[in-house]
């Protein structure tokens, strides 16, 4: 892992680069030794070549733990990273005032307005009542019965004709 991680800034004559790859080789060599001495062992005793499969389940058992802890590692570094980041970074919304109860009602009063909508609303409804009363009646009177229809007749005639 530290090879793999070295490698890419690494140059060919970087002291750590030579040293890991070094410590590869000698541990490649350990590894072809211990499984040829497997092969050596095969005329001796019984008991000594369960000694070496032990040795080398438990060297295998030994690198796979230790390829564990250096990704278990390489995680941790990354996790504290990213919290000291998320750290660094403000939030985009801050409250700077703290919203109060105002001390004094706002305006405009709202019983006012209902107030004057229902005194305007009558005050129409009035207005409209006797302007239909008014009409109704000069629609019966005959004299203004026939002004009602000229009307009528000349307000067609105006909407009919296309202006140009």
């Amino acid at each position: 892992m530290q090879l793999q991680a070295t490698r890419p800034y690494a140059g060919p004559e970087n002291p750590d680069l030579k040293r890991l790859l070094s410590e590869l080789a000698s541990l490649r060599n350990q590894l072809t030794k211990m499984e040829s001495g497997n092969d050596a062992l095969k005329d001796d005793n019984p008991a000594d070549r369960k000694v070496l499969s032990d040795a080398l389940a438990s060297v295998r058992s030994y690198r796979e733990l230790k390829f564990q802890e250096s990704i278990y590692a390489a995680m941790l570094q990354q996790l504290t990273i990213a919290s000291a980041d998320e750290a660094k970074e403000a939030p985009l919304v801050q409250q700077i005032d703290v919203a109060l109860p105002p001390d004094k009602k706002s305006k405009p009063v709202k019983s006012l307005i209902a107030l004057v909508a229902a005194l305007a609303g009558g005050f129409l409804g009035l207005l409209w009542a006797f302007v239909r009363r008014t009409v109704d009646k000069a629609q019966r009177d005959p004299e203004s019965a026939a002004q009602w229809a000229a009307m009528r007749q000349a307000w067609s005639l105006r909407n009919a004709v296309p202006r140009i």
